[in-house]
């Protein structure tokens, strides 16, 4: 599938097609209980997202049928259940591209709504799992782009948490946001515990706040760099 998907001549190949008119099967196959078979396939499912574009991530309409069909609210979901907090390191690493892929071919909105009720796990591995996802998202893609009014309003709980290593995944988190919010950040903290906010304020101090630059870019976002680019080019 990685292959086929890898090697298509475009997004309308025949070769996504039996993916996209049961998206159903990705809940299997990113749920698969064989550790190998399950990363394997999280790798199968970049290339769909990666090489499918917009057709895999916002919406596919069949030619056989009038229906919109959705990979994402179902393959980020199963991903947040069952990938996100395994022991496998290549699996983990796999479950994070699928989710910043379907952030770029997509709009972030609906990703950041699939990816929250992990935060509400009562596994603490997995809520820390889900908070090292949402950082990524906006580490890479930015304040600019993701709206942060839904990470700031979930900082605090994470910071309440009883588990150790999620209140250090949302240190992480909260640094992230502070490099791109500056001292904005700061009144979706006043719930903090002193000690937490004068952990916080060390943390803070070895970035630059508000100075972040965006690393990945949107689909949507090089379109119109690309088209503006030819604009601007001088006439041959």
């Amino acid at each position: 599938m990685a292959k086929e998907f890898s090697t298509s001549p475009d997004e309308q190949s025949p070769c996504f097609r039996p993916w996209l008119n049961d998206p159903s099967i990705w809940k299997k196959i990113v749920t698969d209980t064989n550790a190998v078979a399950q990363e394997a396939g999280l790798g199968a499912l970049c290339k769909f997202v990666e090489f499918g574009g917009s057709n895999a991530g916002i919406k596919y309409t069949s030619p056989l049928r009038e229906i919109n069909h959705r990979t994402r609210g179902i393959a980020i979901p199963s991903i947040v259940e069952k990938c996100l907090s395994s022991a496998r390191a290549g699996t983990k690493q796999k479950a994070i591209d699928a989710i910043l892929l379907y952030v770029e071919v997509d709009n972030p909105d609906p990703v950041l709504e699939d990816l929250t009720p992990g935060l509400s796990a009562k596994l603490p591995k997995l809520v820390a799992a889900t908070t090292t996802a949402m950082k990524e998202i906006y580490r890479q893609f930015g304040t600019r782009t993701v709206n942060p009014k839904p990470a700031l309003k979930q900082l605090p709980k994470l910071f309440a948490h009883s588990d150790k290593t999620v209140r250090t995944e949302a240190t992480a988190f909260a640094v992230v946001l502070y490099s791109w919010l500056g001292d904005a950040i700061k009144p979706s903290l006043a719930e903090l515990k002193p000690l937490q906010l004068k952990e916080l304020d060390e943390a803070f101090s070895s970035v630059e706040g508000g100075k972040a630059t965006q690393e990945r870019f949107l689909r949507s976002q090089k379109a119109v760099q690309a088209s503006a680019a030819v604009e601007g080019s001088p006439l041959p």
